[in-house]
């Protein structure tokens, strides 16, 4: 079987590796001076096959994998912890301003996953996109029906209020 060499565009082409020496526990991001591992993608961007490199990412051992469970477990908290147990209205707003952070890292995103995943652009800025929207539609039935369950609390005090009066 052979194929043709298809050379990769340049808006595409990864300019600068990405070397993230950072990872995510309790709610922040911790500086990592560990070794970090290789990120490849197996598209090749030049005629000699062999796969390109994105960038490098930390190679967390068990003691930061212990740490991030047991910040993920307190954070939690059985059920207590502030994600849980935070206003539905706070929640939705979190998660609109991570959508809305989202909106503007798209570029890079798209890029990124047609590397990694060797979707086109168009099916890959359709499938974000298709994303995005998803989770906005998600937040406005879930804004709608604290609204109507609102109204009918509303409702059911002032019914409770006139049958008083009577």
């Amino acid at each position: 079987m052979n194929f043709e060499f298809k050379k990769i565009p340049d808006q595409y082409k990864i300019k600068q590796e990405i070397f993230q020496n950072q990872f995510l526990l309790d709610g922040k991001l911790v500086n990592w001076n560990g070794e970090l591992s290789p990120v490849y993608s197996t598209i090749s961007s030049n005629k000699k096959y062999h796969p390109t490199k994105l960038g490098e990412i930390p190679s967390l051992t068990k003691k930061e994998a212990l740490l991030a469970l047991n910040s993920a477990c307190n954070a939690f908290d059985n059920g207590k912890g502030i994600w849980p147990t935070m206003k539905v209205l706070d929640r939705i707003n979190a998660m609109e301003n991570f959508v809305a952070e989202m909106k503007t890292k798209r570029d890079v995103i798209v890029n990124l996953l047609m590397w990694e995943i060797g979707k086109n652009l168009m099916t890959q800025k359709k499938n974000l996109t298709e994303q995005l929207i998803t989770y906005m539609i998600q937040l406005r039935h879930i804004n709608k029906l604290i609204e109507t369950l609102l109204n009918f609390k509303k409702i059911a005090v002032l019914m409770l209020t006139l049958e008083e009066d009577l």
